[in-house]
């Protein structure tokens, strides 16, 4: 067994690191290939045991780290998302959370014959979904907004809820005082909770004044935040148990709302900051389980497990979003999608043992059931939430869309063509008058800064998975990929590069050839000049009678190549890294010379 906390440390780096990246590669569920990791490393192999190398500080640390989880969660929860979910968003979290609460301990108690004070406490525990796992999912299956945000805030908001209410019944079946005076419990932790919120957002709106004014300098931010959220989580507990969750995810919600220097860049950090908590926790919680405690659960247990998944969550959700606007495809499928996560998990390992002490053996498998429902949720909703929303309607069908930054004749053309081929295109600018052209050619647009906050929230850009920034300036268009590419990733955020005569004169650091669109040596300038002298885009079908060799024997070197479709929906765009080669059956969409007299005005002005 590891006692080295170093090696231990870079042990644990190591396989998180593995671990996600394999879930990133093979399109699967990231927290369970780090549970098997974990098991592997724990109860398997015996290589770490982080009850005897953490003590009693292991349950005290894994909190500590879901509360940062919270924090960035919260940082993601943006008012103007709920514009057209807020009766649904609020309807899950106001009624939906006591409705769940209900419904879950009643099925623990009549299904799984758990005592009333383990039911009604692991009920309150299960109505957690969880950032943790919800995000990633999300992030995967690229559904429309207004599934994307309901299941979102649900996700975050719920979390430290859940945590309270499992706390509420935990502190009412230990204290006597409690249980005779339950109406003056219930209202000191209804003023817990308002003294704990109203803490959190005083904190927030002073670390954005201090932001503001330049009182703390720009390498200091991300730490400053992050000591605020440790503090205001630390001054919560102290207020209530576990009421430093509801802390960092006010703090969080406050700062994604209120003007905040260099916000983009300090959820970013704590976005790589929670990937490896998240890691962290999940391989050290596994660790110290025990497989046969899993394969040794009761009948009964296993058969609410069952009616979790396909009865409780979606009679909840039916319910909860009655009259909110969504429509049935919607709603059936948020009843189904419902992973669990950290939060369930680390909570349920704080007060199993302290329910255990109280008399309630039943207590000793909690543990286990609520691992048992983070595989079985986790692994489910995984692997069908893209199947399933497809099934639905709630992704968008055929190829994959293209976002276009930069309005003009050049983009209108592309743009074109694109749709010709069924491709979803959307033209963004700034400038309405660049925009005027293109909506007389009925051609999708969007009015507004693209690197604005609110572009997003106003703008669906879930048919879209690639990204052209092509505007005249070759400084906006690598600001433009480098503000998408966590969104589109950095293969699939594309643009036109400065041209060489220019490029001496400019300090600031060009693309990677992986991001520039077609090659080094096209510049906006340039194609705009060709466009602007007859070149026209085209696109033609290379098959085994037309291959690709005998389309550029025909049309000669005044010929680009600029993506490549499959009937497979996907779309390649051509880059200075790579080359585009179609296959047969491939569509190849091309930019040409013309043919003739006005080939030789190509590299003349237009008149």
């Amino acid at each position: 067994m590891i006692w080295n906390p170093i090696s231990l440390a870079a042990l644990l780096t190591l396989c998180s690191v593995l671990c996600q990246w394999t879930a990133w590669r093979f399109r699967l569920p990231a927290l369970v290939l780090l549970s098997l990791c974990g098991i592997i490393l724990g109860p398997v192999c015996g290589i770490i045991s982080p009850e005897a190398f953490f003590g009693k500080n292991l349950a005290p640390l894994c909190s500590l780290a879901v509360a940062v989880i919270l924090f960035e969660g919260g940082m993601n929860l943006h008012f103007a998302e709920l514009h057209s979910t807020k009766k649904a968003a609020l309807g899950m979290i106001v009624f939906g959370a006591p409705l769940g609460w209900a419904l879950i301990s009643s099925g623990l108690y009549f299904i799984a014959g758990f005592s009333i004070p383990v039911s009604v406490m692991t009920g309150g525990l299960l109505v957690v979904t969880g950032p943790t796992v919800i995000m990633p999912m999300l992030r995967q299956a690229r559904l429309n907004p207004r599934v994307s945000s309901v299941l979102k805030w649900e996700g975050i908001v719920n979390d430290p809820i859940g945590a309270l209410f499992a706390t509420l019944t935990l502190e009412y079946f230990s204290s006597a005082v409690i249980r005779h005076a339950p109406a003056k419990a219930a209202l000191f932790l209804c003023g817990a909770v308002l003294l704990i919120s109203l803490m959190s957002c005083l904190t927030g709106l002073f670390l954005s004044a201090a932001f503001r004014k330049n009182w703390v300098p720009e390498f200091l931010k991300p730490l400053f935040t992050l000591a605020a959220a440790v503090c205001v989580y630390a001054a919560g507990n102290a207020l209530q148990n576990e009421g430093g969750l509801v802390a960092v995810t006010v703090l969080g919600m406050t700062l994604a709302n209120v003007p905040f220097p260099s916000f983009e860049e300090q959820r970013r950090f704590k976005e790589y900051l929670t990937t490896l908590l998240v890691s962290f926790v999940f391989i050290i919680l596994t660790a110290t389980l025990k497989p046969e405690a899993l394969l040794n659960l009761p009948e009964n247990v296993l058969l609410f497990v069952f009616c979790l998944l396909f009865l409780i969550r979606p009679l909840t959700v039916w319910l909860a979003t009655a009259k909110s606007g969504l429509t049935l495809q919607e709603r059936a499928f948020i009843g189904w999608i419902a992973p669990r996560g950290v939060v369930c998990v680390v909570v349920a390992g704080l007060f199993a043992p302290k329910m255990t002490a109280l008399g309630y053996e039943d207590a000793k498998i909690l543990v286990p059931m609520i691992f048992c429902i983070v595989f079985s949720t986790v692994i489910l909703h995984g692997f069908t939430i893209r199947p399933f929303a497809k099934r639905l309607g709630l992704i968008p069908k055929g190829k994959e869309g293209v976002f276009i930054v930069g309005a003009s004749p050049l983009t209108a053309a592309l743009a074109e063509i694109l749709i010709k081929q069924d491709v979803p295109v959307l033209v963004a600018d700034g400038n309405w008058q660049k925009l005027t052209a293109l909506r007389q050619a009925r051609i999708p647009t969007a009015y507004g800064e693209p690197l604005a906050d609110s572009f997003e929230h106003q703008v669906d850009l879930t048919p879209y998975s690639i990204l052209l920034a092509m505007s005249d300036n070759a400084a906006y268009n690598t600001l433009v990929c480098s503000h998408f590419s966590y969104e589109f990733g950095g293969n699939k955020s594309l643009q036109t590069p400065e041209d060489h005569e220019e490029k001496k004169f400019h300090a600031y650091q060009t693309a990677a050839k992986q991001s520039i669109l077609i090659s080094e040596s096209e510049s906006f300038e340039k194609l705009q000049k060709k466009l602007f002298s007859g070149w026209t885009f085209g696109a033609t079908k290379i098959t085994e009678k037309f291959t690709y060799n005998d389309f550029l024997q025909k049309n000669g070197q005044n010929t680009v190549a600029v993506a490549v479709l499959n009937d497979g929906g996907n779309v390649r765009f051509a880059t200075a890294e790579k080359p585009l080669i179609p296959k047969n059956g491939e569509t190849l969409v091309y930019f040409a010379a013309p043919h003739g007299f006005l080939s030789r005005l190509i590299h003349q002005q237009p008149g």
